[in-house]
């Protein structure tokens, strides 16, 4: 395997600002920095290793994508979390119920109703003709009742 030679930037391009901005998008003052921050190789006599500068560049990119990702998850992540607790502390305040107990209240409220209708058709005994109207008003409403709706109709 043959690796690249240092050759001049002169060879390539005739000036330094044309091969940065053809090579890396930018110009030679960023250049200069990125050679500060240790990213990307100095140039020696007007020199560059341009296969050692472009692994290096490509490098720093994949580091800095990396590190905004991290950034990226950590953010949504304190995000969650944030909900998590405001839903948390609602539950304290009592401003919101789980959906379990939700459907045991509902379910102990239509015992009670149902308990009661029928204690009134027990109280009718002595008018036969009141007493079947009221069964069949409260046959039609367990009927009607009794079918689910809304959220119960998914059973999610």
């Amino acid at each position: 395997m043959q690796y690249s030679k240092p050759m001049k930037i002169t060879e390539i391009m005739p000036d330094r600002r044309t091969l940065c901005q053809h090579m890396f998008g930018f110009d030679i003052k960023n250049y200069r920095y990125l050679v500060g921050q240790g990213v990307l190789p100095a140039l020696k006599d007007n020199s560059v290793d341009l296969l050692l500068a472009m692994s290096m560049y490509i490098a720093h990119l994949r580091e800095t994508k990396e590190q905004s990702d991290l950034t990226e998850e950590r953010r949504l992540k304190t995000q969650v979390e944030r909900k998590i607790k405001e839903i948390e502390e609602k539950k304290l305040r009592g401003e919101l119920m789980e959906r379990a107990e939700v459907d045991n209240e509902l379910i102990q409220r239509t015992y009670v109703i149902k308990s009661d209708m029928l204690a009134i058709e027990k109280r009718l005994v002595k008018y036969p003709e009141a007493r079947e109207i009221v069964k069949k008003g409260h046959l039609y409403m367990m009927k009607r009742y009794s079918s689910k709706t809304g959220v119960f109709r998914g059973g999610k």
